[in-house]
């Protein structure tokens, strides 16, 4: 291939990586926990306070639900402990229960579900951007473009050597080479999930904005035709009966919750459930629409198994973007490849920074770094080990804080949002050597304070719970094995690298910092 080629597809790739590395970075951290989204949700949750109203009264809590709320409400068939109330429903910010008490009347209570899940479900999708979640989305669908592109170019700059190179890590003095060669192995191995990931998350980003456009240019104003009339929540079949019709509909469909939305003349009811041996639409779920008086199938386009033509393709995108689809064996993947997918991303802006000291000094110049190499390095290390660091304090605040705050949500996300921002102004403050091992420590501490708050708050005694905490505790302990290795490899960079510092000059030496894990 010639070399002129090479060097732009290397231009492409280096700057559509460096432009969407770092939001892809906490992109990649989140999704990968997403695989575990409704387990988190659990463990932060509290015991529920009794037992949560048998099917039998089901019927009777829909129709009250009905009379508290014009707006949708939930019927949660499954127990757990982020289920406080059988029917929910939402008055303003406050989310609303209703139970059946020990006299069999119904009570209806502010309920506290667990929104953590929900955190780590949003910095998945928005990199946390400080915008509206479906905004945050569509510019998280345009760096999945440039994410692609960069995906593309470095396969064509790897083309000529890639028999040669693949698989082939080499330790030594050499930091760089063997960065690079990780950063290779990783990109190649992982191709074909890094493709689908790219694509399927332009499509989940853009896809809104691409009906809309649809809509305006190819296809004419249409509307639903319903019948006029009141709604009466008497007419509505039973829950019970409501889930036997969508039994013989979709046998292999698991239902959990039954969202009830009114309109004009007509109720649907939206019925969330799982299916592993198809892809699922919306994370880990599908959903069967029915109407509330017949039980007769109202729509079938989400519904796992039984969809079909532009339907089943995209829920084959999203299945495939979220790991919906064949259990714990496909979860556990997906999550060790989100992982290996930020340190892909990590890796890509080491090598940058690295490489441009690196040409200055084959071409005869003086290294002197620039400030944009000083900037990216504070960015990488902060905003890398600040998203890390942030979401295991906010883990671990949800036992703390749960009965003590009002606004729990909120408080989640100022957790995260006080140690990223703090973590990325430490970067800057003191340099991204010195704030790499302090950052590490710091994402230690934090990590370690997920199975500390399983101990010290109510204890959860669950398979999931114990999962959970162990996986944090190999966390804690892996960032402090990072961090010891950083402060030894302290006086291994050279002078001119942007991550050396001079902490002195006792007996006439210079200590100088390493790269972010470098060892």
């Amino acid at each position: 291939m010639r070399q002129d080629i090479v060097k732009v597809y290397k231009t492409v790739h280096t700057w559509t990586g460096i432009v969407a590395g770092l939001f892809l970075f906490v992109a990649f951290y989140a999704g990968a926990l997403t695989m575990f989204k409704e387990p988190i949700a659990r463990w932060a949750a509290p015991p529920p306070g009794g037992a949560l109203t048998a099917p039998e009264g089901w019927a009777a809590l829909v129709r009250q639900a009905a009379n508290e709320t014009k707006g949708p409400f939930t019927l949660h068939l499954r127990d757990g402990e982020d289920v406080r109330a059988r029917v929910t429903w939402k008055e303003g910010e406050r989310q609303m229960g209703a139970e059946l008490d020990g006299q069999g009347q119904i009570a209806v209570n502010e309920a506290a579900p667990s929104v953590l899940g929900e955190l780590v479900d949003n910095l998945h999708r928005t990199a946390g951007l400080p915008m509206d979640e479906h905004d945050g989305a569509a510019v998280m669908g345009v760096v999945s473009l440039l994410y692609a592109l960069a995906l593309v170019s470095g396969l064509v700059i790897l083309l000529p050597s890639l028999v040669k190179d693949f698989m082939y890590l080499r330790i030594g003095k050499n930091a760089k080479r063997m960065w690079l060669d990780a950063h290779n192995i990783v990109g190649i191995g992982s191709l074909p999930f890094h493709l689908v990931i790219a694509w399927s998350a332009v499509v989940f980003g853009l896809h809104d904005y691409i009906y809309e456009a649809q809509h305006a240019t190819l296809y004419e104003e249409h509307h639903e035709q319903r019948a006029k009339g009141r709604d009466d929540p008497a007419a509505w079949l039973a829950p019970d009966a409501l889930l036997a019709k969508l039994r013989t509909a979709a046998p292999g469909f698991e239902p959990v919750s039954m969202t009830y939305r009114r309109a004009p003349g007509a109720t649907r009811v939206w019925i969330a459930g799982h299916d592993p041996a198809h892809p699922m639409r919306d994370g880990n779920v599908g959903y069967a629409l029915l109407d509330a008086r017949t039980g007769a199938l109202a729509g079938s386009e989400h519904l796992p198994g039984v969809q079909q033509g532009w339907g089943a393709v995209l829920s084959t995108f999203f299945g495939m973007h979220f790991g919906n689809f064949g259990g714990p064996p496909v979860r556990w993947t997906y999550f060790f490849m989100g992982l290996a997918g930020a340190f892909l991303f990590y890796s890509g802006n080491l090598l940058w920074i690295e490489s441009r000291r690196k040409r200055q000094a084959r071409d005869g110049l003086p290294v002197a770094q620039q400030r944009s190499a000083r900037i990216m390095a504070a960015l990488t290390v902060g905003v890398c080990l600040g998203c890390m660091a942030g979401v295991s304090l906010s883990i671990a605040g949800a036992r703390w804080l749960h009965g003590v705050v009002d606004a729990l949500t909120a408080w989640h996300y100022i957790l995260y949002y006080a140690v990223f921002v703090g973590a990325v102004a430490w970067a800057f403050c003191r340099g991204p050597a010195r704030a790499s091992v302090e950052l590490l420590w710091t994402c230690a501490a934090m990590t370690a304070l997920i199975p500390a708050a399983n101990l010290s708050g109510w204890t959860s005694v669950s398979q999931q719970a114990q999962w959970l905490d162990a996986t944090a505790a190999l966390g804690a302990l892996a960032f402090a094995m990072l961090a010891r290795r950083m402060r030894r490899r302290l006086a291994m960079a050279a002078p001119d690298s942007v991550w050396a510092v001079a902490r002195g000059r006792k007996g006439g030496t210079q200590a100088e910092a390493a790269p972010l894990a470098s060892g």
